[in-house]
């Protein structure tokens, strides 16, 4: 760990950065220390990488890629968010679908499981017939009285009325009453308003300790998925002429696409006879001179 990634003067991002510090900690409390360690060493630390096609040597932040990482939950929401606005555009009736289920008061993970469960029957509903596809996005939330689970869903369709969604989806769950919310979103701050609802990440500036609940129920949960037309979808499955794509990594030397990897790797992209011959080319690299925040 560097203190001095919490120097707001050094670190214009040094908030975020101690508010990773104190999400580590209450895994450390939980005695989690794999995770703590992968937390604590997110963007505080360089990992040598190298290309394939010129053989440059550099070195980039290494990354956790949690979902309970700050950083690095905050940034894939971020491109998520990107992914969907680009393809609302293109929908012909983009519409924002929120749906709840009563105070979950068992295991967490449970709760996952029986939202999903209920959308996926909600999706044979006839009143989803109209409805070509879309995205959802499962979010957990730690309540003083248990945990409150719902589901936002990015819907392409002309008309899906309120009273028969409120039909189904009670009658699903069993209950009398549940919220929901329809919206469409037809103007771009529409569409932006509903990209960042459906793709915002976890946030755990409350109890601490939740996170550690939050992490253990969602672990091995696809909390983001696409259904119909959009089953699968992923920015690289976007149209050239979309407004958005995600910026293809180029070697910092040469600028070639695709070429790069870490040198901790190089066993699996060179093979094991060619990492034997140039290990001492990786080696002789050394530490990095400068890291940027």
């Amino acid at each position: 760990m560097r203190d001095d990634c919490l120097d707001p003067s050094k670190n214009p991002r040094a908030k975020h950065f101690a508010r990773k510090r104190r999400v580590a900690q209450a895994f450390r409390d939980a005695d989690m220390e794999s995770i703590v360690a992968t937390l604590e060493n997110c963007q505080e630390i360089s990992v040598q990488a190298f290309c394939r096609n010129c053989m440059h040597i550099f070195y980039v932040p290494e990354k956790c890629r949690s979902r309970v990482c700050p950083l690095c939950s905050f940034a894939r929401s971020r491109d998520r968010g990107r992914m969907i606005l680009a393809l609302t555009a293109r929908m012909k009736f983009p519409k924002l679908l929120t749906l709840t289920m009563p105070r979950w008061t068992g295991i967490p993970s449970d709760g996952i499981d029986r939202l999903r469960e209920a959308w996926n029957l909600f999706r044979k509903q006839p009143v989803f017939e109209t409805v070509s596809g879309g995205v959802y996005q499962i979010e957990l939330k730690p309540k003083n009285d248990g945990w409150h689970i719902h589901l936002h869903a990015v819907l392409d369709c002309p008309f899906i009325p309120y009273q028969h969604v409120f039909s189904a989806w009670t009658k699903i769950l069993g209950i009398q009453f549940a919220e929901i919310d329809i919206r469409a979103a037809k103007t771009d701050a529409q569409r932006v308003y509903v990209a960042k609802y459906a793709a915002k990440s976890a946030d755990f500036e409350g109890d601490l300790p939740d996170v550690v609940a939050w992490y253990n129920a969602t672990k091995g949960k696809r909390l983001f998925a696409g259904f119909g037309v959009w089953y699968n979808i992923s920015p690289e499955d976007l149209p050239a002429e979309t407004d958005w794509h995600p910026e293809p990594f180029a070697c910092p030397s040469c600028g070639e696409i695709a070429t790069c990897g870490l040198s901790r790797h190089a066993i699996f992209t060179l093979g094991p006879d060619i990492l034997k011959e140039i290990k001492g080319f990786f080696d002789a690299a050394g530490p990095p001179e400068k890291d940027l925040w």
